[in-house]
C-alpha cells in the first residue's frame, strides 16, 4: 500500500472516531432549534368521538404539529377528546405544550415532569347539534438536558379525560 492511500485512510478513521465520540457527546443534534409555529407539520386528522387509529411521530429537538379532531359519530351528546402523550428519553427534559385552534390561541396546556418523564395532555370538546372539528396545535420544547435520543409523539382520538383537560369550546 503506497503511503498517499494509508494517509487516506488514516484520516478517514481518524475523522469517524472523532463523529462517534461526538455522537456519543450528543453534540450532532439540535435540542434548542426555536421551530415557527406557523411551520407546523399536519399530521393528519383523529376521531375525537369514535374509534380510530393514533397517530406516532418520534424525533429529536424542538418541534411544531398540528392535528384535527374530528367529529365522527352521529351520537348525541359525545364529546371529542384527544390524549396527546409525549414519551421523552432520559437525558433529557421536553416539556409538552397544546393549543386549541391555532398557534395564536391563547388557551395553552403545559405539561412540566422533568428528565426522561412521559408528558400528557388531554383535550376535550363538548358536543353539540353542529359540527364540532377542531384543531390542536403542539409543541415540544426542550428545557435541559443534552443527548440525542428520542421523543415519541402519540395523540388519540376518543380517550377518557383527566378532572381538567384542556377545554377547546
Amino acid at each position: 500500500m503506497n503511503s498517499r492511500l494509508r494517509m487516506t485512510a488514516a484520516c478517514a478513521i481518524a475523522l469517524a472516531m472523532l463523529q462517534t465520540a461526538a455522537g456519543a457527546a450528543g453534540t450532532e443534534c439540535a435540542l434548542n432549534g426555536n421551530p415557527a409555529c406557523v411551520s407546523a407539520i399536519n399530521l393528519g386528522t383523529i376521531s375525537g368521538d369514535a374509534d380510530s387509529q393514533g397517530i406516532t411521530r418520534v424525533g429529536t429537538g424542538e418541534a411544531f404539529f398540528t392535528v384535527q379532531v374530528q367529529e365522527t359519530s352521529g351520537v348525541h351528546p359525545r364529546p371529542l377528546n384527544a390524549r396527546v402523550t409525549l414519551q421523552v428519553p432520559p437525558q433529557v427534559d421536553y416539556d409538552l405544550i397544546v393549543r386549541c385552534t391555532s398557534c395564536v390561541s391563547p388557551v395553552a396546556f403545559t405539561a412540566k415532569q422533568g428528565f426522561g418523564a412521559t408528558e400528557v395532555i388531554d383535550v376535550t370538546r363538548a358536543d353539540t347539534f353542529a359540527e364540532n372539528t377542531f384543531a390542536i396545535v403542539i409543541e415540544i420544547r426542550h428545557f435541559a438536558g443534552s443527548g440525542c435520543g428520542q421523543w415519541k409523539l402519540t395523540i388519540n382520538g376518543n380517550t377518557p379525560t383527566a378532572k381538567t383537560p384542556l377545554s377547546c369550546a
